[in-house]
């Protein structure tokens, strides 16, 4: 019943926390909403104007065309009445530290968005990005769009096989979440780390390393080892 219930307050949590970085997000630009047409329609359209057959399908068509080819690998996005978002693979290496991430893309991004970075649990290590999805929890159903549209971008690196920790890729992890936070004019003062069981030990390493990266940090079912030394650079935060 525990194991059961851990993913679901965590993603519970991981939504309240994305609420709270939605909040604090100052975009550069406005979306202007399309222009309404004060014009009422006829009743009955002239018999010269009718559209002819197909019409619409064909746009439709040319419209999927250029969606594919777009380059962004939509791992899935099946759920009626969902907003469209992406989520791409990526590798990233930094030094001796190669490792592959997923990005999520919300719907209309614009510059200046929030970030939110997952680190995942044990049973996600490795070289296999459908690792990180094949559980119930919240890559799964961020990816599957049972969430629906986050108002931010998400970061999901991947820890490779051969470490045992995320404090082993400290560095690493760091130059991917300036490279990330760069490429998607993300608002660099509106960072969030979270991350489950190994995730969350994760979480309290890498802020203690490097409080300045974010706002705020949400560690679940994590431990924390050497707290004095880790917990005191986050007084501040």
């Amino acid at each position: 019943m525990r194991k059961r219930l851990f993913p679901l307050l965590a993603i519970l949590l991981i939504l309240i926390f994305a609420l709270l970085a939605s909040a604090c997000a100052t975009p550069i630009e406005d979306i202007e909403p399309p222009p309404t047409s004060l014009e009422e329609p006829s009743d009955v359209p002239p018999a010269d104007e009718e559209s002819e057959p197909g019409a619409d399908e064909s746009i439709d068509g040319d419209e999927a065309t250029n969606d594919d080819k777009n380059g962004d690998e939509i791992i899935d996005d099946e759920n009626d009445g969902v907003p469209p978002h992406t989520v791409t693979e990526h590798c990233f290496a930094s030094g001796s530290v190669t490792m592959g991430y997923l990005l999520y893309t919300p719907q209309n991004a614009i510059e200046g968005m929030p970030l939110i970075v997952y680190l995942h649990g044990g049973s996600g290590k490795g070289n296999d990005l459908a690792l990180l999805t094949a559980n119930d929890g919240f890559p799964q159903y961020l990816c599957n769009g049972r969430l629906g549209n986050l108002p931010a971008y998400v970061l999901i690196p991947q820890l490779p096989q051969n470490y045992t920790g995320w404090e082993n890729v400290t560095e690493a992890l760091l130059a991917l979440i300036g490279q990330v936070t760069s490429s998607c004019h993300i608002n660099a003062q509106n960072v969030s780390l979270t991350g489950h069981s190994m995730g969350g030990t994760g979480v309290w390493s890498l802020a203690a390393a490097s409080p300045e990266t974010f706002a705020r940090i949400a560690p679940l079912s994590g431990s924390v080892r050497s707290a004095q030394d880790q917990v005191k650079p986050l007084v501040s935060m």
